[in-house]
């Protein structure tokens, strides 16, 4: 494998936009009073950022970092008075469109629809000019990208959350044991007109896929979507305007199960070109069906798998013209805060003519260790461990002019993936290996070196497979002690990464699906011991197997009484054993059979407390409860009046219970509050309720439901007080509870009358009010 070269000069080119944005092709402008500059000594980028500049770009040139920035005359006086150097590049910049173009590959510029206003040997800036359509510049046949509008993230992520090595997994051996000749060939083939594809169930051939071809690009970009969507992927159109056309992306998606909202991209452009109009045929096999072509493969191999993080397989259109269609699909995701972990781009990977199988990683910002690096050290590291027969190279001052570039802009690690690719600063890369096809109606399937192919798909493949994390089977069967199938059975992984639980099926099969870890595993079935595996290591491989053979647990009868403690007469009572049976007796003799171990139990009898105690089970035996019983009589004390005021009203009638030899409690409710709930109401055979002189919050909602359902079981209520009516029963729509449970209506505040006669059976009483 070739070290890593680490260049010798790094090129960054930023543009810093104020006040207004520059635009795409078709897209309006604003007039301002700018100037094209050159910025110089910003070896310390935060500092930079710091100063709120729009950066859209950032170079560094054999002479050293720079920006190139298209300011306001106060904007580089605050560089200037910050100690930045500022030359100016382009003295009018009002209105105009600039792109960044590859210098060496350039030619001769004089009769393009752009003037050069800085070439530093490796990237060229131009201008369009004035009057020309930015279609035009289509007709360069030179890697190109325009600059903005968008500010880009200055700043690249380092999270570190991106591994650097990799561990060889069987799993994902499986999966590039699958990627072969053949198959990059079919695919290469279909994509690139060397025979029809099926397109919404009828043949079509795609002889070129050109950005603006109109029917082509459209079928080729259905072909891919209903590939996708096939396979079960969350199919979508990413729709972007390009000089009035209407053009798409295509992505599948499939959301990961314990990181859902962490995304790993694999891209490649869907697009091709032929130098010259009308770009048909204009076949693409290397440019760039190859990466496609590495796309659907992926696609098919991940279908039935599922994943920790989400994965996407994005095939972007316009690359061709500038990287266009990734422009706008990076600020989507960009502006909807999508978190993106990483980008692997993957653009012309099947060409190797001579001198080894050697391959390039495109990184960025060389000066800076970024997660950009950690990508292409996986890469590295996936083609070393599954022994892929292929040199990688990782380019630190990678080439921008690939849809990973517009990643880039927007703070997300990305790499390109490529052949030997020509690079002007790449000297150690010598010699180069550049396909003499490209851009021309030769580049097709047949020109291709089909085992560099098939070991690049498969290295992409895999660092795919990696940074998404595939999820891993724990599965098992649940038997008894004697051999039987215990279905219904439950099973939980318990690790550092979650817990995870199923039950097993009626043949006593388990699967989980879990991410990578260590777990501590049990299983537990209704009458059986429970039983639990720890350190079950998950880490590689399509998963691991954990049988379990449950014993059964011994069961005993448990028989006895529940009785009244003071009169020794058997209760209607229930019994509650813990989680398990509830039993309920009507002369007090209760039978029950429990399985070994120890029980809580809980008894409840009406008009008796409660009793909680347990039942140690190792044996048949006979147990018996005593319920102590309760008062007869409850007496509620809520005689507040509507300022607080406590009273004693209480004391009439617990003084008649007393003389009466009546048994009774007190429940003393606190101002405004709600009194006994109701598994305390019926303890008692009777309640007595004194609201005295309260007129607000007698009987609150909640008191009228306890009340009423304590009414409904069977319950006897005697309630007193001089307002509730006026409280709960005055308005047009009493309280149901006053209406349907007292049998009251309501009529006036105050009658008049001081006197009360009695009927029924207090017929005769006369009771005068003071």
């Amino acid at each position: 494998m070739r070290s890593t070269v680490r260049w010798q000069w790094r090129i960054i080119l930023s543009l810093a936009l104020a006040l207004t944005a520059l635009s795409l092709p078709g897209r309006a402008q604003s007039p301002l009073a700018l100037v094209h500059v050159r910025i110089d000594s910003i070896s310390d980028l935060t500092r930079v950022d710091a100063s709120g500049m729009p950066i859209l770009a950032h170079l560094t040139g054999s002479n050293g970092d720079y920006l190139l920035a298209r300011l306001s005359p106060d904007a580089q006086r605050q560089l200037a008075s910050m100690g930045f150097a500022v030359s100016v590049l382009d003295a009018n910049a009002t209105g105009a469109t600039y792109y960044l173009l590859e210098s060496p590959r350039l030619g001769a510029v004089s009769d393009t629809p752009l003037t050069i206003i800085w070439d530093d040997g490796r990237y060229a800036v131009g201008r369009l000019r004035q009057g020309v359509s930015a279609q035009s510049v289509d007709d360069i046949d030179t890697p190109k990208m325009e600059l903005g509008p968008d500010p880009i993230v200055l700043l690249a992520r380092a999270s570190a959350a991106i591994p650097t090595t990799v561990t060889y997994d069987p799993l994902v051996a499986r999966l590039l044991a699958q990627v072969t000749s053949d198959s990059v060939y079919a695919y290469a083939g279909g994509l690139s007109g060397a025979w029809p594809v099926s397109i919404g169930g009828a043949p079509y051939t795609l002889t070129t896929r050109y950005t603006y071809s109109g029917t082509p690009i459209a079928k080729a970009t259905q072909y891919v979507y209903e590939h996708l969507q096939a396979r079960g992927y969350t199919t979508s159109y990413h729709y972007y305007t390009l000089s009035g056309n209407t053009l798409r992306n295509v992505i599948g998606e499939k959301t990961g199960q314990t990181h859902p909202d962490q995304i790993v991209l694999l891209t490649a452009h869907l697009d091709s070109r032929a130098a010259s109009a009308p770009h048909d045929p204009a076949p693409g096999a290397d440019d760039n069906a190859s990466g496609a072509t590495a796309l659907l493969i992926a696609a098919d191999l991940l279908a039935d798998l599922e994943f920790e993080y989400t994965v996407r397989v994005v095939f972007f259109t316009g690359e061709e013209q500038g990287m266009l269609g990734s422009y706008d699909y990076a600020a989507a995701v960009y502006s909807a805060g999508d978190d993106i972990l990483g980008v692997i781009n993957l653009d012309m990977i099947a060409w190797d003519a001579k001198y080894g199988p050697d391959i390039d990683l495109h990184s960025n910002t060389p000066s800076i260790f970024n997660d950009s690096d950690r990508l292409a050290q996986v890469f590295v590291s996936s083609i070393g461990v599954y022994g892929l027969n292929l040199t990688p190279q990782i380019v630190d001052n990678g080439a921008r002019f690939s849809d990973h570039s517009r990643f880039w802009d927007r703070g997300y690690p990305a790499i390109m993936a490529i052949e030997d690719y020509y690079n002007a600063s790449e000297v150690a890369a010598e010699p180069r290996d550049w396909n003499t096809n490209y851009h021309t109606d030769k580049d097709t399937v047949g020109t291709l070196n089909l085992t560099y192919f098939r070991e690049y798909a498969r290295a992409g493949l895999a660092t795919f497979a990696h940074l998404a994390r595939p999820m891993r089977t724990i599965s098992g069967a649940i038997t008894s002690s004697v051999g039987e199938v215990v279905d219904g059975a439950t099973v939980v992984a318990a690790g550092t990464t979650g817990t995870f639980q199923t039950m097993t099926d009626s043949a006593g099969r388990y699967a989980l699906q879990v991410p990578a870890g260590t777990y501590s595993i049990s299983a537990s079935a209704p009458n059986y011991l429970s039983q639990t595996v720890t350190g079950v290591v998950v880490e590689t491989g399509e998963g691991t197997r954990r049988d379990f053979v449950l014993g059964q647990v011994q069961r005993f009868t448990v028989h006895g009484a529940v009785s009244d403690a003071q009169s020794g007469v058997g209760l209607a009572a229930v019994l509650q054993f813990g989680a398990g049976p509830t039993v309920s007796t009507t002369n007090g003799e209760y039978n029950v059979e429990l399985v070994s171990g120890t029980h809580p139990v809980t008894l409840t009898a009406p008009y008796h407390h409660p009793v909680v105690d347990s039942v140690v089970v190792d044996q048949d035996q006979r147990r018996d409860f005593a319920l102590e019983p309760t008062a007869c009589i409850l007496v509620v004390d809520d005689d507040f009046d509507n300022l607080g005021n406590r009273f004693d009203d209480q004391v009439f009638y617990t003084s008649t219970l007393d003389a009466l030899r009546v048994g009774h409690d007190v429940w003393t409710v606190p101002d405004d509050a709600n009194g006994p709930p109701f598994d305390v109401l019926t303890l008692y055979r009777g309640v007595i309720w004194l609201t005295g002189r309260d007129w607000d919050a007698t009987i609150t909602s909640v008191d009228q439901a306890a009340l009423g359902a304590y009414l409904d079981g069977g319950g006897n209520l005697f309630l007193s007080g001089q307002d509730v009516g006026y409280d709960i029963g005055r308005s047009s729509s009493p309280a149901p509870f006053y209406s349907s449970y007292l049998r009251a209506a309501y009529g006036l505040d105050d009658s008049g009358s001081r006197t009360l006669a009695g009927e029924g059976i207090l017929a005769g009483i006369n009771v005068m009010i003071e």
